[in-house]
């Protein structure tokens, strides 16, 4: 593919831009465009030669491109069809709520899969060593960062009464019950529960891990207020061992498993009962459990149903069901057994598609020449930043640099 010296000239010359009063092609005038925007006309003749090579191109593309009277009707049952649907979900990630695994199970689950138990392992520990934790107990009487000095002596006096309390020998969660600003707390007398350096304000965990299961802390400043804090417990750092997590892990492979069991079971019986003529609702009430109603749907290339998310293979059969109908068939989507029933269905008969489909024909192919050349273009700059014959800064082109 190239472009002529004849094709060049003929365009500029019978250009407006370049046209004098008497309706001829002025040097003159494309002269000084060409200096004014290209520096010579050498440069503008160069670049209006890519240019128009570029468009050839994109023509030749579009030319290839066709559509046909399938296509058209695709994209037509694509935009305007939907049909809305029932379905149930039932979950194989989660055992149901009343079912365990007895030790026994789980034991002999980790005998038989002992090779991948140890590969789990291996893959986790480092997220399952615990660091050095503390159980503690805080008291908050809380005065504002920027109060004046007598508010915050007042505050600092209060909380100076409450520790002459508690070293009197009343209990640290009686005092904090009746003394604290802390609501969330006050009512546990205080609990924090069990927390890593790093979980609370500085000053909390600096108080806590400064002390020993029992002690108490002097008043300690937080931008809430002042702090009494006493630790419950101190809990050292610990690492994963295989002894130590072995069943662990086994119970919660053997529990997936199980869960994952029970799951295909309850589809597999209402499946079942679908084959038998009953409907999905009813099959399903029989085992304890309820159909989802999503709102209507379309067709959609990426099968996205609200509440499951992708099910391409789902959404495909709900539009070739009949409204009524219930399907047998069982659909696992993010380990969830799914089945549904069409409620209703708005689909397109040939007549409607024939009314529309010489309208439609030049959007659907302006659609699709547009997305061949994305396409090419997409796939041709690959293959050039591959070779090392283009190089895209990427900083630049978004204008972030």
């Amino acid at each position: 593919m190239h472009v002529t010296t004849d094709e060049v000239r003929r365009i500029v010359q019978t250009s407006p831009s370049f046209i004098d009063s008497e309706g001829k092609f002025s040097p003159i005038a494309f002269n000084n465009f060409a200096e004014s925007e290209y520096g010579t006309q050498r440069s503008f003749i160069r670049s209006f030669t890519r240019s128009l090579l570029g468009q050839k191109l994109i023509q030749v593309l579009a030319a290839q491109t066709t559509v046909s009277d399938a296509e058209i009707d695709l994209l037509s049952r694509f935009e305007q069809e939907e049909v809305r649907i029932a379905y149930v979900a039932i979950d194989g990630t989660n055992l149901p709520e009343g079912e365990t695994v007895s030790d026994e199970d789980v034991e002999a689950w980790a005998e038989a899969n002992e090779t991948a138990l140890r590969a789990t392992f291996n893959e986790r520990a480092p997220n399952m060593a615990m660091p050095e934790r503390v159980r503690a107990r805080h008291i908050l009487i809380r005065v504002a960062s920027d109060a004046d000095e007598e508010e915050v002596a007042a505050a600092r006096t209060k909380v100076d009464e409450a520790r002459v309390r508690i070293e009197a020998g009343e209990e640290f969660t009686a005092v904090a019950e009746t003394v604290s600003d802390d609501v969330a707390t006050a009512a546990l007398g205080g609990d924090l529960g069990t927390f890593e350096q790093g979980d609370n304000d500085p000053a909390i965990d600096d108080a806590a891990f400064s002390l020993e299961a029992g002690g108490l802390s002097e008043a300690v400043r937080s931008e809430y207020g002042f702090h009494l804090v006493r630790v419950e417990e101190r809990l050292e750092a610990t690492t994963a061992t295989w002894d130590g997590s072995r069943l662990v892990l086994a119970r919660e492979g053997a529990e997936s498993d199980r869960a994952q069991a029970l799951s295909e079971e309850r589809a597999t019986q209402i499946a079942e009962a679908v084959l038998g003529g009953q409907s999905l609702e009813d099959a399903v009430r029989q085992v304890g459990l309820t159909l989802e109603r999503p709102p209507g749907l379309k067709r959609r290339p990426d099968g996205f149903v609200p509440g499951l998310g992708a099910a391409p293979q789902l959404l495909t059969a709900a539009f070739s069901l009949d409204a009524g109908v219930s399907s047998p068939e069982v659909y696992d989507v993010a380990g969830r057994q799914i089945l549904i029933q069409v409620l209703e269905r708005t689909a397109l008969d040939d007549e409607a598609l024939d009314a529309t489909r010489e309208e439609r024909r030049s959007q659907v192919l302006d659609q699709k020449q547009n997305q061949i050349i994305d396409r090419w273009l997409t796939d041709y700059r690959r293959q050039l930043e591959e070779a090392g014959r283009l190089r895209v800064n990427a900083e630049l082109a978004l204008g972030t640099s």
